[in-house]
């Protein structure tokens, strides 16, 4: 049995919502252990499941919506013709894969969906720099003073992660985040992570 629990990713400035990231919240295993499949099949067809949970999930409440993917599901999902309002985040845990992420990231654009490189850290710059991802997401203890400095110079969106307290919410702001995303907006919104059961 799977859950989705639903994380605003909020305007650091205004405070509005930009959409809603939905994370897949596996009943009878840890997170890690239904991910950690190296059956490439197998971590796909549990990454379907949940995004099309997310999908009928987001007709609920007319938000837009990322949902995760990983590289090594990417090309079977390109298979499909599964498409929502919002986007996706590409995280490259799961058995490694061959493709192309520029040719990969602009068939997700066609069909209407935003790309992010999510869980971004400095050693993986180098892969995503020439991608025309429309953003990257940061954990907030991964943010160095490189990467930022890279990141910021691409003008595109940019969230952090992980954001807990009102201090870490004006530290993302100082230097140069304008989206953020955490314990803290989860609790501000109401959210405090209500997963749906499925």
């Amino acid at each position: 049995m799977l859950s989705l629990a639903k994380e605003p990713i909020i305007n650091l400035v205004t405070g509005e919502i930009l959409s809603f990231e939905l994370l897949c919240r596996p009943r009878a295993m840890s997170i890690q252990e239904f991910f950690s499949t190296y059956d490439r099949i197998d971590l796909w067809g549990r990454e379907l499941a949940c995004i099309l949970y997310g999908i009928d999930l987001q007709k609920t409440f007319r938000s837009p919506i990322t949902m995760n993917i990983t590289l090594s599901s990417l090309s079977f999902f390109l298979k499909t013709n599964l498409t929502w309002e919002g986007g996706v985040e590409i995280v490259e845990w799961g058995p490694k894969t061959e493709i192309d992420l520029a040719i990969a990231t602009h068939l997700l654009k066609e069909r209407g969906l935003m790309v992010f490189a999510d869980d971004l850290k400095l050693s993986e710059w180098e892969m995503w720099r020439d991608i025309q991802v429309d953003g990257y997401k940061v954990r907030k203890n991964d943010v160095e003073e490189t990467l930022l400095e890279e990141l910021l110079g691409t003008q595109k969106i940019l969230i952090v992660e992980e954001i807990e307290t009102e201090e870490e919410k004006e530290w993302a702001k100082e230097i140069g985040f304008r989206f953020g995303q955490g314990y803290l907006f989860n609790t501000k919104k109401g959210e405090k992570n209500n997963a749906k059961k499925v």
